[in-house]
C-alpha cells in the first residue's frame, strides 16, 4: 500500500469533528439570550489515481491498485474575475455554500462539484472520508465567515469530460501529486489589499491603521506555485502560473501531511511578516511552534463584545499568536527608537541655536 493509500485509509477510518454552526451564550437570564448561526459550505477534493482498472469500491482504493506518487493527481479550478468575489481569480476547489436543501456537507460537495464542473460524483467516484473541518475567519479571527468542510473522493483514469460554470469556473485541470510536494514549486504570495488603505470619512481611524499596517508590515502567505506546462481538458493550450495558497494550500497540505508527515517541517504553515524584526520576533515568540499546533489544536470559539455593546463570536486561533506578540514588540521599539532618535535631534539643534 503506497503511502496516498496509506492516507486514504486513515481518511476513512477516522470521523471528522463537526464544529458546531449554532452557537448560544447564555449571560445568566433567559431573556438575554444571545444565537450565532454560522454558515457552512463544503469542497470536493477529487483525487485521480492514473490506473486502467475501474474503481468502483473503496476497498479497490486501498488493495487493488499498484499505486506510485506519480499517478495520484487533484481536480482543481480557477476561479472567475469578478468584482466583489473574495476569491476571484484563486486556485481553489470545486465547492460552496450550503443550501438549505440540502440534506448534508457531503451533498453540498456533490451538487456544486455537478454544478461548477459538470462532475458526478455520485456516479464516477467514491467516497472515502472527509479531512478536518475548519473556520474561515477575517481580522484574525474576530469575525467567523464559515465553516468549511472538505469531503474525499476518488476516481480512476476514465475520461471524464468537465462543463466548466462559465460564471464561477475559468479553468479546471488536473495537478500532480508529485509536483504540490517538490521544493522547487514552493513559494510565498502578498495579497493586495482588499480595501483602500485611506478613507476619507474617517480620517483618523485611517491614518492609524496606516501606520499600524506599516509597522505589522505585510504578510507573506505560503503558497505552491503551479507549474506553467499542466494541460488542461482537451485543449492544446496551457494555464498561465498562478499559485495555491489560503484555504486549497490549508486544505491540500492537510491531505499531504496524511501521506508524507516529515514534509510538516519543510514548508511555512501561517504567513509571516515581510519585515524583519516583526519576523525576527515571531520567531522567538514560538513561530515554529504554533506553526505545528495549527494543524494540531482546534480553534477554540469565545464572545467578544462590540463597540455597540452587543456580541459576537470570534475565534482564538493559535497560529496567530506569536505574529500578534511580534507586532506589538517590534511597533513599541520603533516607536521608542524613533521617539529618542526625535528627542536627541530637537536637543541638539536646540543647543546649537
Amino acid at each position: 500500500m503506497s503511502a496516498v493509500q496509506q492516507a486514504l485509509f486513515e481518511l476513512s477510518q477516522t470521523a471528522s469533528l463537526d464544529l458546531p454552526s449554532v452557537y448560544i451564550r447564555n449571560p445568566g437570564e433567559e431573556t438575554d439570550l444571545q444565537t450565532a448561526r454560522i454558515p457552512r459550505a463544503s469542497v470536493a477534493l477529487v483525487v485521480r489515481f492514473n490506473t486502467e482498472k475501474s474503481i468502483t469500491t473503496l476497498d479497490q482504493v486501498f488493495h487493488d491498485i499498484d499505486l506510485q506518487a506519480n499517478g495520484v493527481e487533484f481536480l482543481l479550478i480557477k476561479r472567475t474575475t469578478r468584482d466583489n468575489d473574495r476569491w476571484s481569480g484563486h486556485v481553489a476547489l470545486p465547492g460552496g455554500r450550503r443550501d438549505p436543501d440540502d440534506d448534508s456537507d457531503i451533498d453540498t460537495a456533490k451538487r456544486e462539484a455537478l454544478e461548477e464542473v459538470g462532475l458526478d460524483l455520485e456516479k464516477n467516484a467514491v467516497y472515502v472520508g472527509e479531512l478536518r473541518q475548519r473556520y474561515v475567519t477575517l481580522d484574525w479571527g474576530q469575525n467567523i465567515l464559515m465553516v468549511l468542510c472538505c469531503h474525499v473522493f476518488v476516481v480512476d483514469s476514465r475520461p471524464l469530460e468537465l462543463q466548466l460554470q462559465a460564471s464561477e469556473v475559468d479553468q479546471a485541470f488536473w495537478y500532480p501529486l508529485d509536483l504540490l510536494v517538490d521544493p522547487a514549486f514552493k513559494c510565498t504570495l502578498t495579497p493586495r489589499p482588499r480595501k483602500p488603505l485611506f478613507n476619507w470619512r474617517r480620517p483618523f481611524r485611517s491614518a492609524c491603521h496606516f501606520l499600524v499596517s506599516n509597522a505589522a508590515g505585510s504578510l507573506k502567505y505560503p503558497g505552491i506555485a503551479i507549474s506553467p506546462f499542466i494541460v488542461y481538458n482537451t485543449d492544446d493550450q496551457t494555464i498561465p502560473s498562478p499559485v495555491v495558497w489560503g484555504l486549497t494550500y490549508g486544505i491540500l497540505t492537510d491531505f499531504i501531511d496524511l501521506a508524507y508527515p516529515k514534509t510538516i517541517l519543510n514548508r511555512p504553515l501561517i504567513p509571516i511578516s515581510n519585515q524583519w524584526d516583526t519576523s525576527f520576533f515571531a520567531l522567538i515568540f514560538g513561530r515554529v511552534k504554533f506553526e505545528i499546533g495549527a494543524r494540531t489544536i482546534l480553534p477554540s470559539t469565545f464572545w467578544r463584545r462590540k463597540a455597540n455593546n452587543s456580541w459576537a463570536l470570534s475565534v482564538r486561533d493559535p497560529s496567530f499568536n506569536a505574529h500578534q506578540a511580534s507586532i506589538w514588540v517590534a511597533s513599541l521599539i520603533r516607536v521608542t527608537a524613533g521617539s529618542v532618535a526625535i528627542y536627541k535631534i530637537f536637543t541638539k539643534l536646540l543647543y546649537s541655536t
